[in-house]
């Protein structure tokens, strides 16, 4: 690898979609995250490849297509837009000079969709592995057990989610057990990185403290005649049905909160 940059122009967090995660080679998602890495608040940066690649320790070379294999003969922005998860589209602007205008790329990540995402924090960036180990670790962070860090998938369920080989599978876990961020347990595995995973397990007890306090907030609303956001209208459809829907009661109600305009003026995330 190539000696990184130490001025990173790097937000504290990230969040991706597990759809996207699972979709993409382990060295494309742990690429992804640091592009993701560089997005504003709409999810929106020009970051160049070159840019990315120095981010990355790689040579801009990894990023252009032309090899046999039909997935990598795709340059690297050929396979996000075939993928659909990232919107790639092309401005003209302005060169440093001002002398001619250049093209540029500007890549738009997917809003994140409630309960189906995860927030990782930027350490993972410093660890001292192979890239593609740490998109191993993001494409783990996909499978885990709800408000847990255990992965209960068996060998053959892994391979079918991650779209990887049991050899590679074997082989990564390996190497991120003698790292100390992986724990083999009687009933499965444990992924021990806490420090990276913004989302912390949390009890249901606090879920329902938030939901409370959400209706409290919905119901104060409904008295005054106020128009309730998109968040405030998914959370009494919810309700209606006990929450039984809701896969990850605790991702979901925090994704709920985001929104509550009292607290923090935040664009709203709506769901696919």
């Amino acid at each position: 690898m190539m000696n990184q940059p130490t001025n990173l122009p790097f937000k504290g967090y990230t969040i991706m979609n597990n759809s996207l995660i699972e979709h993409f080679s382990c060295p494309d998602v742990y690429r992804l995250y640091i592009l993701s890495l560089t997005t504003d608040r709409e999810l929106k940066t020009d970051t160049t490849l070159e840019q990315l690649a120095a981010f990355v320790g790689e040579k801009p070379t990894a990023y252009k297509g032309g090899k046999t294999d039909k997935y990598k003969s795709l340059s690297f922005t050929e396979r996000l837009k075939a993928s659909g998860e990232v919107i790639v589209e092309t401005e003209r602007r302005s060169s440093i000079n001002g002398d001619k205008s250049v093209q540029r790329n500007i890549y738009t990540f997917k809003k994140p969709v409630a309960t189906k995402y995860t927030r990782l924090a930027k350490g993972l960036y410093f660890l001292d592995l192979d890239i593609k180990v740490k998109g191993y670790i993001i494409k783990l962070c996909s499978i885990t057990t709800p408000r847990t860090f255990k992965i209960d998938k068996s060998l053959r369920e892994m391979e079918k989610l991650l779209k990887m080989s049991k050899n590679t599978i074997k082989k990564y876990n390996e190497i991120i057990e003698k790292a100390g961020l992986l724990e083999i347990t009687e009933d499965g595995m444990l992924l021990k990185i806490d420090s990276l995973i913004i989302d912390s397990p949390k009890s249901e007890e606090k879920a329902k403290e938030m939901l409370n306090d959400f209706d409290t907030i919905v119901t104060f609303k409904q008295d005054q005649g106020i128009q309730l956001n998109i968040q405030e209208m998914i959370f009494l459809k919810a309700k209606k049905s006990d929450f039984k829907e809701i896969k990850n009661i605790e991702s979901w109600s925090y994704w709920l909160a985001s929104g509550v305009p009292f607290k923090q003026k935040v664009k709203q995330i709506t769901l696919n």
